[in-house]
């Protein structure tokens, strides 16, 4: 007897078991169900709001996802849209288009003149001590006077004194300059450049980029000391690389593309990079470092050239 009362009580518990199941499947297809109506309906009444409304297609779908630098298998999904430029090459477009015909205008000329303007203060290896002090005395001289080209040269030698390749340069007076500078606290050679870039000297602009990169290279310039500075100057030389590249110098174009293709003081952008990069191959045709950033990155080169063009030409 207790036999089959243990049996009654385990399928009544199965019994149980079965129908609960049943019952929640049930309503499970019945949420569904009315999950489903609840989504068309709200369509169908946001449809018609929009069309009561005169919305039309500005109401319709989500917001357009931000512009791609890629170029994807199918059509579909392509998008054509130039990506958006960064906010420091925005910026950076502060010469007027009257300024930058002007300079294009005079640049080849003052450009033919820098060779000559370098060779003021070359120093050569001589044999004559007293010719090789005289050519550094020339040269500090030329450091006093604000001439840009002279600053620029005297990093070089510094540079050479610092390692050991020196020929035949006066090193001890160089030494002793430097010495003087520090005790007086005054100002970097880059210090000196950028006060005469920003008094509007063409060649201390025209050599602010690499004596910037060279600064940052040696921490003549802290970039983590005073982060304000570091950005202003930053700016600064996109600034003159624009200014220098849309009149037409190649290397500043090349500079500019140089730039945006590391990380090294300006966040990479590729398309950007491409983009400068583009220009400069005007000048050589095929051109390895452009035809590598698009192959790298699967860049569309219909916008690349829809960008060179709006940005070059405007």
């Amino acid at each position: 007897m207790r036999i089959l009362i243990g049996k009654v009580k385990l399928a009544l518990l199965c019994a149980c078991l079965i129908v609960g199941i049943l019952l929640l499947w049930l309503k499970a297809g019945v949420d569904s169900e009315s999950a489903i109506q609840d989504v068309n309906e709200v369509g169908t009444a946001s449809s018609g709001n929009s069309k009561a409304h005169g919305g039309g297609e500005l109401n319709q779908g989500p917001p357009q996802s931000a512009p791609t630098q890629r170029v994807t298998d199918s059509d579909n999904f392509a998008d054509t849209r130039i990506p958006s430029k960064p906010r420091m090459l925005e910026l950076a477009v502060s010469a007027s288009q009257d300024e930058v015909q002007q300079l294009a205008i005079t640049w080849p000329e003052l450009k033919e003149q820098m060779q000559e303007l370098r060779d003021a203060f070359a120093i050569r290896a001589n044999k004559d001590e007293d010719i090789a002090i005289e050519a550094v005395t020339h040269l500090l001289k030329g450091v006093e006077d604000n001439n840009a080209f002279a600053v620029d040269k005297l990093r070089n030698v510094i540079f050479r004194c610092e390692v050991g390749f020196v020929e035949k340069i006066d090193c001890e007076q160089i030494n002793r300059w430097v010495s003087k500078q520090k005790e007086s606290r005054s100002p970097s050679l880059f210090e000196r450049l950028e006060k005469q870039a920003v008094n509007g000297d063409i060649y201390a602009q025209y050599l602010y980029t690499p004596n910037l990169q060279f600064a940052v290279g040696s921490r003549e310039v802290n970039t983590a000391r005073d982060v304000q500075l570091w950005m202003g100057r930053r700016q600064r030389m996109l600034e003159y690389l624009v200014k220098f590249a849309k009149a037409g110098d190649v290397g500043m174009q090349f500079y500019l593309a140089a730039t945006f293709e590391g990380n090294y003081l300006i966040k990479s952008n590729p398309f950007w990079s491409a983009v400068f990069f583009k220009q400069v191959k005007l000048h050589y045709g095929e051109y390895h470092p452009y035809e590598n950033l698009v192959e790298l990155h699967k860049l569309d080169e219909a916008l690349i050239e829809e960008a060179r063009e709006d940005f070059f030409d405007d």
